[in-house]
């Protein structure tokens, strides 16, 4: 018989703005690192290993991890653990008028990437082998569009006082960062996401 998903008591709105603060954070990093990646991408033209430097390992993986946390807290379903914030706890009361709902939004491949960096970067296992991190096709900049798409979403229907607004300002300058960093392309046209899927990422 199947287990029931633990159900946890809904977190303050004062616990849920700290949260948010972090989130920021988290974008403003993802944003930082892809743009440096997209810009050193000519330096490693046939994505050899030799040519893979400390630092550029480093803001790899650094990326790929921001890009987790980020793409977790706004599809996930349910909480594994009390402590954990999912963008779906600011909407524990909400009418289904003002009703976010992340499975709606979901794209092809966003398990897979999730599940793909925590076997390429987060643990050591046996799927991944024998490639490295730094030899896989990320597809980050794909992965812009619909993290854009669903925090719009969010943006949208989150209780104002759940959120501070500076820092919904801050998240969409990120935005607006990644698509001048592609040629002032928006990030909703950040490139086609159909199709995407990182089951070959794992090929660490």
């Amino acid at each position: 018989m199947a287990q029931k998903p633990r159900e946890f008591p809904p977190h303050s709105d004062e616990f849920l703005r700290l949260a948010f603060d972090y989130f920021e954070y988290h974008l403003h990093m993802y944003t930082d690192t892809a743009i440096w990646l997209e810009s050193r991408q000519p330096r490693y033209p046939d994505w050899e290993r030799p040519q893979r430097t400390l630092e550029y390992n480093a803001v790899l993986e650094s990326c790929l991890l921001h890009t987790r946390v980020i793409a977790e807290f706004l599809y996930a379903e349910r909480r594994q653990f009390e402590n954990d914030v999912i963008a779906l706890d600011y909407f524990h009361d909400a009418p289904p008028s003002r009703c976010y709902n992340p499975k709606a939004y979901s794209f092809p491949g966003i398990d897979d990437f999730i599940s793909g960096v925590g076997k390429c970067v987060a643990h050591i296992t046996t799927a991944p082998m024998p490639k490295l991190t730094s030899d896989v096709d990320w597809k980050l900049w794909p992965m812009a569009s619909p993290l854009f798409g669903l925090f719009g979403k969010f943006r949208v229907l989150v209780p104002p006082s759940r959120v501070d607004a500076a820092h919904v300002d801050a998240c969409l300058a990120h935005f607006d960062r990644l698509g001048e960093a592609l040629g002032g392309k928006p990030p909703a046209s950040f490139g086609p996401t159909s199709g995407f899927s990182v089951s070959t990422a794992p090929d660490r």
